[in-house]
């Protein structure tokens, strides 16, 4: 099915999540924000209404596969059995990332299925997922499925469309101008600190922003080729 006239309940990923699964709004299933706090998580993770609940009642294998865009899959259990998604991105995940991102070199060769199972942080460093390594996983996962005789309910996420919109080599630079030369060339440069202190400043020329859209059209186009 695709949908050409889809809207979220919330601009944030854990609350349209739980939207999706519920059935609900966040007013009716308690996500009404990006941190809530851990006694609303407990109440949220309880409900009996989730879909991947309702679906593994009825014998089905029930999955979700994801880069660090999906780590509420963590935060809220929604009821999916084999959760494969990314960990919440607190201390032990920002050191994981700051030592393997010194070693670039052993994250490149370790981002596969083997480098994954030798060092599991390798997959919690976002410079280095692979959409092709995530399918693959959800691959395995629907033939684990076949192979006990079950139905089978599988989520992929990925992180392309997020800020700061960094897309693999071509997709990068598919719809952009080639003589393009100016800031964000090949994804947007910008330090989160400062954009919540100070947001993007001064807008941006008109080359930069349709760059900065290329960039995002790009993206898209990757996750949709996965």
């Amino acid at each position: 099915v695709d949908f050409l006239n889809m809207h979220v309940s919330a601009a944030s990923t854990l609350e349209s999540w739980m939207t999706v699964m519920h059935s609900q709004f966040p007013t009716a299933h308690g996500i009404r924000y990006m941190f809530p706090t851990r006694e609303t998580v407990e109440k949220a993770s309880q409900s009996p209404d989730s879909l991947p609940r309702i679906l593994r009642q009825h014998g089905y294998y029930t999955t979700v596969v994801s880069d660090w865009a999906g780590n509420c899959f963590k935060q809220v259990d929604m009821g999916i059995e084999h959760n494969l998604a990314a960990d919440i991105q607190n201390l032990d995940v920002f050191v994981a990332e700051a030592v393997l991102k010194s070693h670039a070199v052993m994250a490149f060769h370790l981002n596969n299925s083997f480098g994954k199972w030798l060092v599991p942080e390798v997959q919690k460093v976002v410079a280095f997922l692979d959409p092709k390594i995530l399918s693959r996983q959800l691959r395995h996962e629907m033939a684990q499925a076949s192979s006990r005789g079950q139905p089978f309910f599988g989520l992929l996420f990925l992180s392309e469309t997020h800020l700061p919109f960094l897309s693999s080599w071509h997709f990068n630079i598919q719809f952009a101008d080639p003589s393009y030369r100016g800031p964000n060339r090949y994804r947007i440069d910008l330090s989160v600190d400062t954009l919540i202190q100070r947001d993007l400043g001064a807008r941006p020329p008109t080359e930069q922003i349709q760059h900065i859209i290329d960039l995002y059209d790009g993206a898209v186009r990757e996750f949709d080729d996965t």
